[in-house]
């Protein structure tokens, strides 16, 4: 907010002068009821009325001769007196001669008097009990008001939240939403919120607002203004004069400074950018490259990598990845797929203590932050340059490296606003940790050690600008004395520098720095469990950092994929039947498998899935094909420490009976740090986020195992189908697949031919099964797709199911019975042949 901005929002000073009407009406209010009060006392003591009445009027009789000048009449004072007593009072409007004259009558008839004077103070209290109630429900109303305008607050901002995840997020295939709530259900209680307040303003008198006009599809280039802005250096800075000498007069009254009021006391710059044609040099192989990482930064990491290879195809120097530990060898083995000269280190950093520093800083990045600092351990290389592993190269980089020198290299520190202020400590313009090459000069144990001691001198206060960093205040401290270089922002540009200083522009950028929230912060690119929660500080815009690394981990995987892959199986493992269309069978998990004569369909090919290993008679069954397709078997979508569930893989390798394996190759790593390549045959299909999408949300699918495949909800769907029509097989035949789940309800029965208490893997939650396999739901829809998918290939799609809920075309057991014993008769005949 600029400093124009604050003033205007804030509210004018009261005047004290004025006279407030509130108070005013308040005042009147409290001296009525007091009076009233005291003349209830007086009567229900048994005092006649002209007692009372004098004894209600000496005290302001006697105030008023105290106060007047001359003396006046008595009688006249005791009528003023009545008249302003009366007039006080909220009664009925009544002339006050009248008043007086039926004082006088009451004295004089003191029965009647009384009576009267009881009723009028009845009516009194009673218009005054009901004035009170009027008076609390207007307070309540205010409440109730002042607390749904609260929340109609909240979930605006929640709402603008959602807006802008909505359209950078326009490209993922999740359903865009946050802390649970989605656009329509904010949007809805936010209308819901908004007629409420407008009711209750009615009830209350309040003027009515104007209803707000249906808010207008903003055209890209509007919509774009909302996003970005421009940086305006000489508007701002003229701003930050005009509030410096405030900044100044609470620094001398000895108050606290914000991080903002610091820095307008303070030298500032505005970073140079270059606009020149980069070449594209890829770095020597004597050049390293030095990273810190988590398991929270794999997706960054791997984003960083596969930028380096985008911008230099050629690029050979090494990659050193510092890390705590939580990279397992699960993911070392996928990045190591992406680049094979990494070297993986995991640091002993007992020497370092943050207790006597807990900023929020220090808690974010723990220890992990300060592990760059061993970069100087590495003197075996000429140049060591140091990443955050938030970062994209775009283009071109070779000013880290080139020309020699003893010089350190780095950018300043600017993104929330356009100037890089100055540390009164260093004297020095604040340098960003996130980008810095080491020369070969200072790649030495003495200055490692200078780095550590720096790190524990860091922990305590400066009184700085720098003192909010945690291992950027190191790297500021260090280079103080130290010669260095100051690139170009070109070389590390704050991504919220490029969203509110540059327009959403990044051309001549060369490396952008995801520093703050991380744009892979979703169940897109991570495992749930590794999810923070969301932030309303959250990067504005994560659609820079995810269209460049969706397109190049999509084209990376692909060719990983089929670079590995180019030897899997495309032909069924039976031989042709001459005479009989191929057909296989797709056995589901479904209770119905206990009616289903299994050991009758030998001669036709036949997929089971998961868990029919289970299955008592699987050795007598013998499927040609195990198909292991859900991620959530291994552990969940993304999921960085895959593993078959309990007591699986034991008894998959009791079996004698060996069927060739399918899975995602997202788990590729897993099978083959188990040797299973060498006991089974393992075929791999392409399946996995964030490239997977709901086959019912899609509508359409190419059921093509060359590519990524779609998710069906269902393995039948996800890898029987696409495997089927690529093996060649003319008609799919389903058995087992009940498609019904939970039918019975809750708790009555199980949804599998086993015990689902076997069943040790995460599954699917109770209430979206039932809703995706009710009639209509997405699972039903989803095999419409697919059936037309399959018909377009030439593929017919059955069922065989004993009951089940699928409706789709049926066929009898019995016909599949006989086309298997006809094929298993073809195949006897040919081998009989082959031996004679």
């Amino acid at each position: 907010m600029t400093a124009h901005d604050a003033q205007s929002k804030t509210p004018p000073a009261h005047d004290a002068t004025r006279p407030d009407p509130e108070a005013k009406d308040e005042a009147a209010e409290t001296a009525a009821p007091a009076r009233a009060g005291g003349l209830v006392k007086l009567v229900s003591r048994g005092m006649g009325v002209g007692s009372v009445v004098s004894a209600m009027l000496k005290p302001a009789a006697a105030e008023r001769r105290a106060a007047a000048p001359e003396p006046k009449d008595d009688a006249k004072s005791r009528s003023d007196d009545g008249d302003a007593a009366v007039s006080a009072r909220p009664e009925p409007d009544v002339p006050s001669g009248e008043a007086g004259d039926g004082l006088t009558e009451e004295i004089k008839r003191p029965g009647k008097a009384a009576r009267q004077r009881d009723k009028a103070i009845v009516e009194r209290d009673k218009a005054r009990a009901e004035r009170d109630e009027a008076r609390a429900e207007r307070a309540r109303m205010r409440k109730q008001r002042d607390e749904l305008r609260e929340r109609l607050n909240e979930l605006e901002l929640r709402m603008r939240d959602v807006e802008a995840r909505q359209t950078a997020e326009a490209a993922e295939t999740v359903r865009p939403t946050i802390e649970g709530i989605d656009a329509k259900r904010v949007a809805s209680g936010v209308d819901a919120l908004q007629t409420a307040l407008d009711r209750l303003g009615r009830e209350l008198g309040l003027p009515t607002r104007e209803k707000a006009a249906k808010p207008v599809a903003l055209a890209p280039a509007e919509l774009a203004a909302k996003l970005f802005s421009y940086a305006n250096f000489h508007r701002l800075e003229h701003l930050r004069r005009q509030r410096a000498p405030e900044a100044r007069a609470k620094l001398e009254q000895g108050e606290k400074l914000s991080t903002t009021e610091q820095e307008l006391l303070v030298q500032r710059h505005t970073p140079l950018m270059h606009k020149r044609l980069p070449e594209r040099r890829a770095p020597p192989a004597d050049v390293a490259f030095l990273t810190v990482a988590n398991d929270r930064f794999a997706p960054g990491l791997t984003g960083l990598l596969l930028s380096l290879l985008d911008v230099y195809p050629d690029f050979a120097s090494d990659v050193l990845v510092y890390h705590d530990g939580t990279l397992t060898g699960f993911v070392q083995r996928q990045l190591l797929d992406v680049y094979p000269r990494i070297r993986f280190f995991t640091p002993d950093m007992d020497w370092l203590e943050l207790t006597a520093r807990e900023s929020d800083n220090h808690k974010r990045i723990g220890k992990l932050g300060y592990m760059n600092l061993f970069a100087f351990t590495h003197g075996e290389y000429e140049r060591v340059v140091v990443f955050d592993s938030d970062l994209l190269v775009i283009d071109d980089i070779s000013a880290l490296w080139e020309g020699g020198g003893d010089d350190f290299r780095a950018c300043l520190d600017c993104g929330d606003r356009e100037y890089v202020a100055m540390s009164p400590y260093t004297g020095a313009y604040i340098v960003n940790s996130g980008v810095i090459s080491i020369p070969k000069s200072q790649l030495t144990a003495e200055v490692f050690e200078e780095a550590r001691e720096t790190a524990k001198a860091s922990l305590l206060p400066l009184n700085d600008l720098i003192d909010r960093f945690a291992d950027q205040k190191t790297w500021n401290m260090l280079l103080r004395d130290k010669p260095l270089t100051l690139l170009e922002t070109n070389y590390n540009c704050n991504v919220k520098y490029v969203i509110r200083h540059l327009g959403g522009n990044i051309e001549g950028v060369s490396i952008v720095h995801f520093a703050g929230a991380k744009p892979w912060n979703t169940q897109l690119y991570l495992n749930d469990e590794l999810v923070q929660e969301y932030n309303v500080k959250a990067l504005p815009y994560p659609k820079i950092w995810t269209d460049q690394y969706r397109r190049l981990l999509y084209r990376s995987r692909l060719k990983s994929f089929r670079r590995d892959t180019a030897n899997d199986r495309r032909t069924p493992v039976l031989a042709p039947v001459e005479g009989e269309e191929p057909t296989c069978v797709m056995i589901g998990n479904g209770p119905s498998i206990a009616e289903t004569p299994l050991e009758r369909l030998h001669g036709l090919e036949k997929f089971c899935f998961n868990w029919f290993i289970l299955h008592e008679r699987f050795e007598q069954v013998a499927p040609e094909h195990l198909v292991l397709a859900s991620h959530m078997f291994f552990g969940g979508w993304n999921t960085q420490k895959p593993a078959f569930p309990s007591g699986y893989l034991a008894r998959l390798r009791e079996l004698k009976h060996r069927p060739a394996l399918w899975t995602s190759y997202y788990f590729k790593p897993l099978f083959d740090e188990l040797g299973l390549s060498q006991e089974f045959e393992v075929n791999y299909l392409l399946f996995e986020k964030p490239f997977k999408r709901f086959i019912d949300s899609l509508g359409a699918t190419p059921c093509d195992i060359d590519g990524f495949l779609d998710d069906g909800r269902t393995g039948v769907l996800s890898f029987g189908a696409p495997i089927a029509a690529a093996l060649g097989f003319r008609r799919m035949a389903l058995v087992g697949c009940d498609s019904n789940y939970n039918a019975g309800g809750a708790g009555h029965g199980s949804n599998y031919f086993y015990d689902a208490t076997l069943h040790t893997s995460p599954s699917t939650r109770a209430d979206s099964l039932t809703a995706t396999w009710a009639p209509g739901g997405a699972g039903h829809f989803a095999y419409d797709v697919v059936s037309e998918a399959l018909a377009r290939r030439g593929v017919e799609m059955v069922d065989a199911t004993v009951g089940g809920g699928l409706e789709i075309g049926k066929v009898a057991m019995d016909d599949l019975v006989g086309a298997a014993e006809r094929a298993r008769r073809a195949r006897m005949a040919v081998s009989f042949e082959a031996v004679s």
